[in-house]
């Protein structure tokens, strides 16, 4: 039996329904309780107890409630062992029964289907959903949403749950629960919401950061049932992020932020605000990096843990991406060679460096500098040593430079003169 009421969509922006999913039909997977084991004593002062103002609200603001749309809780236990009472269902039990009773709501709905659930509930719409991909009869997946919130154990691009880093198949024998992966390729789009600090749905993963682990414990009340109550409205688009698996399911994430720290709020009424605004200032980078989404802003450079489908690993974050902007250089302009430049451009060994002046003055007429004058074995006339190093007529032109090595091979003394 599914308990069933009309209810209206509050708080939801204008125009932001457009993009949330539709709905005919709503069934809402409630959170672990007490009450749910003594509702005729618990019941009546808990707004969270089934049928209470707070139960019918979650996720509310995540979908677009149609016209004469039925939102109905799923009446499962909703406990996970003795804690939560004598006698109370173990969360595996709790969870099998809330599949079972979920699945036949679907199947007996028309047209469009949201599943919404919180915490306890959400980890029952994960197995709902994981059992609707395995069933070839199946609703459409363009007819059923899932929508969860605080889920201990969904990874999402933001945040990891507590749940994640046990290893699959791991049983928690106090709570009776046996930890499980939602579906990573489903059929079905998912819209998941986290808020921040919730230490269920948002766990440090750098636990060894106490002031962090203080926060969300000490804040568990302000963030996690809170954040099924928020709206998209509340939640900057960087918070936002859509992601397509390999069968065409879309999971949209929202992180809900808190811009002051769960673990203060209970100080608001209590001290000046202007206090718990220093205070937040001071407290709130510290806790920040026990996270490893905001490295990029805290420039933390530890480690941290990643789960797997086994015991979590410890990785190095990755480079930080350099910031600093590119600055296109024109290529260098080559310089041309020019009487001043030449031998700046194209210098001879300093051994040869004698010679190759002086065979050059001779190839290009005495070019000298102004005032220079012959040297002395030219005017005297004895350039008529070089002439066995005459040029052949017919043959080309020997390189002066060839010249003066080869005079110096031959052991002559090189001369500066014209070449007869």
């Amino acid at each position: 039996m599914v308990t069933t009421m009309a209810m209206a969509i509050v708080g939801s922006p204008p125009g932001a329904a457009a993009a949330l999913p539709a709905a005919d039909s709503v069934f809402i997977l409630q959170g672990a309780s007490p009450d749910a084991w003594a509702p005729e004593i618990l019941g009546r002062i808990d707004p969270w107890a089934t049928g209470g103002t707070l139960g019918r609200a979650i996720d509310a603001n995540y979908y677009h409630c149609s016209s004469g749309c039925i939102v109905g809780e799923i009446p499962y236990p909703r406990t996970a062992g003795p804690v939560f009472g004598p006698n109370a269902p173990f969360a595996d039990q709790s969870i099998a029964i809330g599949v079972d009773l979920t699945e036949k709501a679907i199947h007996d709905a028309d047209g469009r289907v949201v599943v919404a659930g919180l915490s306890l509930g959400s980890m029952t719409a994960d197995a709902v959903q994981r059992s609707l991909d395995a069933d070839p009869h199946r609703r459409p997946a363009s007819q059923v949403t899932f929508i969860v919130s605080g889920d201990p154990s969904r990874v999402t691009p933001f945040s990891t749950g507590i749940g994640a880093f046990f290893p699959t198949g791991f049983r928690i024998p106090v709570l009776g629960w046996t930890a499980n992966r939602p579906p990573s390729d489903s059929a079905y789009d998912s819209v998941v919401v986290v808020g921040e600090y919730d230490v269920t749905a948002d766990f440090p993963d750098r636990p060894w950061n106490l002031l962090a682990l203080a926060n969300g414990i000490l804040g568990f009340d302000y963030t996690h049932g809170a954040s099924s109550l928020s709206s998209p409205s509340e939640v900057p688009p960087q918070n936002i992020k859509v992601t397509t698996n390999t069968q065409g399911g879309t999971t949209t994430t929202y992180l809900w932020p808190s811009p002051v720290l769960p673990m203060l709020r209970p100080l608001t009424g209590v001290l000046p605000e202007s206090v718990i605004d220093a205070v937040n200032s001071v407290l709130k980078p510290i806790v920040d990096r026990a996270y490893s989404r905001n490295d990029a802003i805290t420039g933390n450079r530890l480690p941290y843990l990643q789960p797997t489908d086994g015991l979590p690993r410890l990785v190095m974050p990755a480079p930080a991406a350099s910031t600093k902007p590119v600055v296109a250089q024109a290529a260098p302009k080559l310089q041309q060679p020019t009487a001043g430049t030449r031998d700046a451009l194209v210098r001879p060994p300093k051994h040869v460096h004698s010679r190759w002046s002086a065979s050059r003055d001779r190839d290009t007429g005495s070019a000298l500098s102004p005032g220079k004058q012959p040297s002395a074995h030219v005017r005297d006339g004895s350039a008529k040593r070089v002439q066995s190093d005459k040029v052949t007529p017919g043959k080309k032109n020997q390189d002066p430079r060839r010249n003066a090595a080869r005079t110096q091979r031959a052991g002559d003394t090189p001369t500066s003169g014209p070449v007869s």
